[in-house]
């Protein structure tokens, strides 16, 4: 299975993760997702990984961070046989619509895009999120937030 979480929304893209990763982790265990970096991981490397079987449990996840920096690394999870027992998760922050990896990335059943928010959607999080936790902040220190930290 191929799942892809991209965009720039970094926060909720992560959320997704933890999600995804918690309720496999219940199921087989900590020793069956490996984190990688696509910097990290060459493609024989990685196509080995795909058809290979986990030493430790019959399942595994595999998270590739950044996989717009080894883009050959796309293009072979697309075109990969799907697996029950391998979860492949490819977390993209930013990728040239143009290409025909983006093209056919999105077109995958595995596809959520994670857009960036807009800024007056921004501050309403930030202050509804901030009431949550049990403290309130004021707009301007709201402001000063995102001026500091990013939209993302």
């Amino acid at each position: 299975m191929l799942k892809i979480l991209y965009g720039p929304n970094y926060f909720t893209k992560r959320v997704e993760l933890h999600k995804l990763r918690t309720e496999f982790v219940e199921k087989n265990g900590d020793l069956s997702v490996r984190d990688l970096s696509a910097q990290d991981i060459s493609l024989s490397d990685f196509k080995q990984d795909l058809s290979a079987n986990n030493l430790f449990s019959g399942s595994e996840m595999i998270i590739i961070n950044r996989a717009e920096e080894n883009i050959d690394l796309i293009g072979a999870a697309l075109s990969a046989a799907e697996s029950e027992s391998k979860i492949v998760i490819l977390l993209i922050d930013v990728l040239d619509k143009r290409t025909i990896q983006f093209k056919d990335a999105s077109k995958h059943s595995g596809f959520t895009e994670f857009p960036a928010i807009l800024e007056a959607k921004l501050k309403g999080w930030i202050s509804s999120t901030s009431k949550q936790l049990g403290f309130a902040l004021n707009p301007a220190l709201v402001q000063d937030l995102i001026n500091r930290s990013g939209a993302d």
